[in-house]
């Protein structure tokens, strides 16, 4: 697990120069995140974080992911589809 590789217990923020530095196997974003200005997306602007995202990254509905609800179980099906895509 990536964020337990880097210290992370449980949850937190990683820094964007050690993602850059060494990239995960991929990001999971949401697929909306280009559509509005937001500051929770900002870092996802960064040149040198587009270049990581352009190899390696998935992009679902945000519902699907941010919460534990029933749209999980759709988020792990499309995990499993697109992760064999990379």
């Amino acid at each position: 697990h990536y964020g337990s590789r880097h210290g992370l217990v449980g949850g937190g923020k990683i820094a964007l120069e050690r993602i850059i530095a060494d990239p995960p196997d991929f990001l999971l974003i949401d697929e909306h995140w280009n559509d509005s200005p937001a500051l929770a997306y900002e870092n996802l602007q960064h040149p040198a974080l587009q270049r990581v995202m352009h190899k390696k990254h998935i992009a679902l509905p945000q519902k699907h992911w941010i919460c534990g609800t029933p749209f999980i179980t759709e988020a792990i099906e499309q995990l499993a589809i697109e992760a064999r895509k990379l």
